[in-house]
């Protein structure tokens, strides 16, 4: 019996029965067969069909829509969900279920992460650099399994926390182009995870490798887009304190400086603040000791003796009573430079605060220091006709070779 709805739908379709038949797939002499001898279709096919038509299925087989039809009862073909489905829709859930992560693994890449931020203070950068690394494999091993979502994302976040520090670090080994790459891949594992915080963060760390690198306009660039993401939250006050302001600063925006260093203090100001120090690479935000520290670089950068050695001596008051000899010592630098220039310089106060950082990050190895270093040289020769002066300058240039990363 003719399908005279199918072939009603055929003709307004203004489509031939072969071009049809090959949209849906099958050969155009069972889709004739249809239109002729009224048969009824698989299912899937009536679906196919309807959508290539643009009619709704049941309105082309009525019988398909009949609970009781006899061609629907007595043949198996026709089940909306054959057998080996069943299989598949199995194999789906326990995918689902199946995890080779879980809260305690969380934990323990947490704990690795805040570990690495501890010991980059106290020690080496090199030693911290290649424990890192093997946490960071660990977490790709784990990628390559089965997690739920939720934990896949939250992996992503751990890989971009590790990566980033494998950035800053081989960055301070001498290795820039290494670490700006590793930088990259931090912030396209943030953003894969879709986690503003994280993105801000590793935008600092971009902005401080771009200021030790001379790259100010780009170091600026950076923590502004760090702001973007950080949205007026914890994150805003490294990018604001360590970014913003001693990229303005080296860009000579003291208006800049200043908006910069009183947003971060503001900011910190309403965070609950468990650790005086806090440390660098942590993901937790800047501590007020930090603030200090930087607003000092800045305003050095500016010529501001004065004010820098305000913020530094705010800042050493703190960082001089607990363990965080890199911060101490940089920062006991910028406090000697400050004693080094402006109409109130006092050379051999100077050279009292140049022989403590020297006592202090003897033995640190990294190229932030070494730099820091050579900032201080600058800043000396025009004293190097006082003895005192004199004397230490000579120190600080083994210093400052000591400390070029042995990795470079």
């Amino acid at each position: 019996m003719v399908n005279k709805r199918l072939q009603d739908a055929v003709v307004e379709s203004g489509r031939s029965v072969r071009h049809l038949a090959g949209k849906v797939g099958v050969h155009p002499k069972t889709f004739q067969k249809w239109i002729d001898l009224g048969g009824l279709p698989h299912p899937r096919n009536q679906y196919a069909a309807g959508k290539v038509l643009g009619v709704d299925p049941s309105l082309l087989w009525p019988s398909k829509s009949k609970p009781g039809s006899t061609a629907e009862a007595s043949d198996v073909d026709l089940l909306p969900v054959p057998s080996e489905e069943i299989g598949e829709i199995g194999a789906r859930v326990q995918r689902l279920a199946t995890s080779n992560v879980d809260t305690a693994t969380l934990r323990h890449l947490d704990l690795t992460f805040e570990e690495a931020a501890r010991q980059y203070e106290r020690a080496n950068a090199q030693d911290v650099y290649h424990e890192v690394r093997r946490q960071r494999r660990w977490v790709e091993d784990l990628l390559s399994g089965a997690q739920r979502p939720l934990q896949r994302l939250e992996l992503h976040v751990r890989a971009g926390k590790l990566t980033a520090v494998m950035g800053y670090l081989a960055f301070d080994l001498g290795h820039r182009l290494l670490g700006e790459m590793y930088l990259d891949e931090a912030f396209s594992l943030a953003d894969a995870a879709g986690h503003g915080d994280l993105m801000a963060w590793v935008r600092g760390l971009q902005s401080f490798v771009a200021y030790y690198a001379g790259r100010y306009n780009d170091a600026l660039a950076w923590a502004q887009d760090g702001q973007r993401h950080a949205s007026g939250g914890p994150q805003s006050v490294r990018l604001a304190a360590a970014g913003e302001a001693r990229a303005l600063g080296r860009l000579g925006d003291g208006a800049g400086v200043a908006g910069a260093v009183e947003r971060a203090l503001t900011v910190r100001s309403v965070i609950p603040e468990s650790d005086p120090i806090g440390y660098f690479l942590s993901f937790e935000p800047f501590s007020t000791a930090r603030i200090y520290g930087n607003a000092a670089t800045a305003y050095l950068s500016l010529g501001q003796s004065e004010t820098a050695r305000h913020y530094a001596e705010l800042a050493l008051a703190i960082f001089a009573t607990h363990q965080a000899r890199a911060s101490h010592a940089l920062t006991l630098v910028d406090l000697s430079i400050s004693h080094l220039s402006g109409a109130d310089a006092a050379p051999d106060i100077a050279a009292t605060h140049m022989h403590e950082a020297l006592a202090i990050g003897a033995d640190l190895r990294s190229d932030v220091v070494s730099s820091r270093a050579a900032d201080l040289l600058v800043a000396s020769r025009r004293w190097n006709p006082n003895p005192s002066v004199a004397e230490v300058a000579d120190a600080v240039e083994e210093w400052r070779r000591r400390a070029v990363p042995p990795s470079r």
